[in-house]
């Protein structure tokens, strides 16, 4: 690595597993009445060892302390307390910061390799992401030629992935962007009365029939709550 002197590398993690995907789902349906069914269900999915990444080239969290205003510190403790830069004009550091800069921050050199910046690897297998619905389904026949059907979907989606702040080794767990509690669609399916046997042309021949039978409207509603 000694030509990235200077500079943040970064790597693969060589353990890499193959993340692991679980889906569960059961439920229940019911008949009440003779053109009325209503199903219950409950769909369930984990996602388990999945990509993160981390910098392993943190700044010492004891040092960051007396920068922070919450934990006692002050930021100017940190944002001007710079030292004289060892690794001026040394071979190896072409092409970075610190080979033209006369000095460094401090802070910089609390890193457990204070010659290189943030080192990061990558697929660290330390993701994990959940998520939970209840999904209600009706299904109303209101004659032979019109069918009704509405859903309501009640979930959440998590995800507890990477860190919220690399250096007190704070985890990151929050509701995943496409997360949307609440969807309902309505749809309705009507058959034309049209073609053999219909109220319209009921009589008539196969090739009539193929042309102008067994058309559908269709309409569909579909509220969805919004992402958070």
């Amino acid at each position: 690595m000694k030509e990235m002197l200077g500079q943040g590398p970064w790597f693969l993690n060589p353990k890499y597993k193959i993340p692991n995907f679980w889906n569960y789902s059961f439920g229940f349906e019911r008949q009440f009445l003779q053109h009325d069914t209503v199903s219950v269900s409950y769909i369930g999915t984990r996602l388990y060892n999945g990509d993160t990444s981390d910098n392993i080239n943190r700044h010492s969290s004891a040092a960051m302390a007396t920068c922070n205003p919450q934990t006692g510190g002050r930021p100017e403790n940190c944002d001007n307390n710079n030292l004289a830069n060892p690794f001026k004009g040394i071979s190896g550091f072409e092409g970075s910061g610190y080979y033209s800069a006369s000095t460094i921050n401090t802070l910089d050199l609390t890193r457990p390799f204070p010659e290189f910046t943030d080192i990061t690897e990558y697929q660290q297998n330390d993701g994990r992401t959940w998520y939970n619905s209840l999904q209600v389904t009706a299904l109303h026949k209101w004659s032979k030629s019109l069918t009704l059907h509405g859903t309501w979907n009640w979930s959440k989606l998590m995800d507890a992935n990477g860190w919220r702040d690399q250096t007190y080794r704070v985890a990151k767990r929050e509701i995943d962007v496409n997360d949307h509690t609440h969807r309902v669609t309505l749809s309705g399916v009507y058959l034309l009365p049209v073609g053999r046997g219909r109220t319209l042309l009921p009589n008539a021949n196969k090739i009539v029939d193929k042309v102008i039978g067994g058309w559908e409207l269709g309409s569909m509603y579909i509220f969805q709550s919004g992402g958070p």
